[in-house]
């Protein structure tokens, strides 16, 4: 396991270190970033550096034709040979001119290297020609091959006026050799920088690679070259891959004098390079701090980590019960004499020690009073116990005789009352036998009145079912002379059927005469069939009447049988009350006599029950007050046994107190 020392060591220096490598990281991205906008500016002072020293270059050499023309716009032009001289005197003074002319509108072409042109050569039909003419202003031709020299030249051309008209153009062609010499004697070639060229249309004039080199086949355009990769990095200054595979810069600056671009190619090793130095001086700066910060750490960490580990060397011994000795050196009078708080800790340590042994002392010296006492106490505890023990069994022997007495009073009490609840509902039930044999006997007095009411009631309607009898008879006879009434009924129905038919005959034997009796005749035919088919129900009907007539005979004669038979039963029926109404009256004298003697019974037995529960209730009395005494014994004995527990644990624990002291070390 660590000492404390080392991890405030570890600690102090882990966070020293990281506040260091955090604050110089980004005092180191800070620098990075400044250097990246000082080595940016540095590269766009030096292109434009550079753009200032062509544009002054150019205008140099454009100050030649400024001469031309002057001389051509003069008042007194000079002649073609005067022209011839001047310019060949011009082209032999200034080196980087490989020829110089002068162009009229009639073709005339003078040039000063004397060279000869084809017969067919034909000035005003030149580029430079047209264009200077056309933007009547001096124009900069791109760079082309001069199929005199072989060399790859610019041709430079402005108008001359005569008379206020253009009268010709004046040109020159410059070496681009001369012009690339110019910028590699400003740039230094060592670190792998170069500078390249571009015409306003963005085609290449100088390249250090030929690949790029203008021809007079063809131009290279900046958007063709490394996939794009000149254009990207011309408008972000970020790192491109360039022909020879190095990752370089790019800074570009105008010509303002005829739209050229000059672009500065820097290698990113030569910002690197910086790069590093810079790194290289933190990184030993960082190496110089952390030992400085090393050195403070262990002092600091000494002066925390000894007084620590002294106190926890004290705190060990009175972890285990050593109080005899503490540390006593100079070094611990020391770390006491401190106003911080290792000064208040290792105080508190040492008054700790010195409470802890006044504690245990004080202790020590408890216990052994306690323990006296304790031994007193539980003589005394033993004795008292040992008392209320037998006045306890005692108590539970008088508890148990006077419960068993009040048991049996109980049950005699209970029994007792258990027998004066029958009697009394004996008498309550023979009340009741006496009331209802009383109402029995009215009831059957008005039984036999009404049985008398219903013989009457039965013998007058036994007179009326014969009255009724004898009508229903005479009624049946009197139905039969009906059958009578109802044939001579048809046959007069026959009969006058048969006259309306003669009648019929005889009227259409009358013919016209007779019609209206025919009518007649015919009313009383069609009469004669309702009256037949009235007749046939009258008879029909008259015959279920007879029908009913028979049955209802038979049924009176029924119910005369059996009015018969009630009022024979009616007889007997009044006989029989009669006999009950003696018998209940009978019965009624007995129950009074019972009643009497129940009366009297139940008197006595109300005061026997209040003797007995008396009795019961001072016996209750007495098992209640003994089974409070007994509760109470019983308390003051569990009581005392909690005491002796209680004092058992006590000598236990002063036991355990005395082993406890006795391992300290005074």
């Amino acid at each position: 396991m660590k000492s404390i020392r080392t991890k405030i060591i570890s600690i102090f220096l882990t966070a020293s270190v990281l506040f260091l490598v955090v604050a110089l990281g980004i005092a180191a991205k800070l620098s990075y970033d400044d250097m990246e906008a000082a080595n940016k500016k540095t590269a766009r002072q030096t292109a434009a550096l550079y753009g200032t020293e062509i544009e002054g270059w150019l205008r140099t050499e454009a100050a030649v034709l400024d001469s031309v023309k002057s001389i051509m716009e003069s008042k007194n032009p000079p002649n073609e040979e005067t022209i011839f001289l001047y310019l060949s005197k011009l082209r032999e003074h200034q080196t980087t001119i490989t020829d110089i002319y002068v162009s009229f509108e009639n073709k005339v072409h003078i040039n000063g290297s004397g060279s000869e042109l084809p017969a067919d050569y034909d000035c005003t039909s030149r580029g430079w020609y047209k264009s200077a003419k056309e933007q009547n202003a001096r124009i900069y031709q791109s760079p082309y091959l001069d199929a005199l020299t072989g060399e790859m030249v610019i041709t430079i051309a402005q108008p001359f006026e005569i008379n206020g008209s253009i009268a010709g153009v004046v040109g020159m062609d410059l070496n681009i050799q001369n012009l690339l010499d110019i910028i590699n004697g400003l740039i230094d070639t060592s670190d792998g920088s170069y500078a390249f060229l571009l015409d306003s249309e963005n085609n290449f004039i100088l390249h250090p690679d030929s690949e790029f080199t203008p021809t007079e086949e063809r131009a290279v355009n900046l958007s063709e070259a490394l996939s794009g990769n000149y254009e990207a990095g011309m408008g972000s200054f970020t790192p491109i891959t360039d022909y020879d595979g190095a990752q370089k810069y790019l800074e570009s600056c105008k010509v303002a004098t005829n739209g050229w671009t000059v672009v500065l190619v820097t290698p990113t090793a030569a910002y690197i390079q910086q790069t590093k130095e810079l790194l290289a001086t933190f990184g030993y700066l960082i190496l110089a701090v952390i030992a400085v910060i090393a050195l403070i750490s262990v002092l600091i960490g000494n002066s925390i980590a000894k007084p620590i580990e002294m106190s926890s060397r004290e705190i060990g011994k009175i972890q285990n019960f050593e109080l005899d000795s503490a540390e006593n050196d100079h070094s611990w009078e020391h770390y006491q004499k401190r106003r911080d708080e290792i000064g208040k800790m290792v105080q508190s340590v040492k008054l700790l020690r010195k409470n802890l042994i006044e504690i245990v002392t004080n202790l020590k010296m408890t216990s052994d009073v306690i323990n006296t006492k304790s031994n007193e106490i539980g003589s005394v505890i033993d004795t008292n116990q040992s008392s209320l023990d037998t006045v306890v069994r005692t108590i539970n022997e008088i508890a148990i005789a006077i419960d068993s007495e009040v048991e049996e009073l109980q049950s005699g009490s209970d029994k007792l009352n258990e027998f004066s609840g029958q009697i009394q509902q004996v008498a309550e039930d023979t009340k009741k036998i006496s009331e209802v044999s009383q109402k029995a006997v009215q009831q059957s007095m008005d039984g036999i009145s009404k049985a008398d009411v219903l013989s009457k009631r039965i013998s007058e309607t036994e007179e009326l079912q014969i009255k009724t009898t004898e009508n229903v008879e005479t009624l049946a006879d009197k139905s039969k002379s009906i059958d009578g009434i109802t044939q001579i009924i048809n046959d007069i129905a026959s009969q006058t059927n048969l006259l309306a038919l003669n009648a019929s005959i005889e009227a259409a034997r009358a013919g016209e005469a007779g019609r209206g009796f025919a009518v007649v005749a015919d009313e009383i035919r069609t009469l004669a069939e309702q009256t037949g088919s009235a007749t046939s129900d009258i008879v029909k009907i008259i015959s279920e009447i007879q029908n009913e007539i028979s049955t209802t005979k038979a049924n009176m004669q029924f119910i005369s049988s059996a009015t018969k038979e009630c009022v024979h039963s009616m007889k007997e029926t009044r006989t029989t009350f009669v006999s009950i109404n003696d018998e209940i009256g009978e019965v009624g004298d007995r129950i009074k006599n019972l009643d009497k003697t129940l009366t009297y019974l139940n008197q006595n037995k109300n005061e026997i029950l209040s003797k007995f529960s008396g009795i019961s209730a001072a016996t209750q009395e007495i098992s209640a007050s003994t089974a409070e005494i007994n509760q109470r014994a019983e308390e003051q004995n569990g009581g005392m046994q909690q005491i002796a527990n209680s004092m058992e644990d006590l000598l236990q624990v002063i036991v355990e107190l005395e082993h406890i002291v006795a391992q300290f070390q005074i």
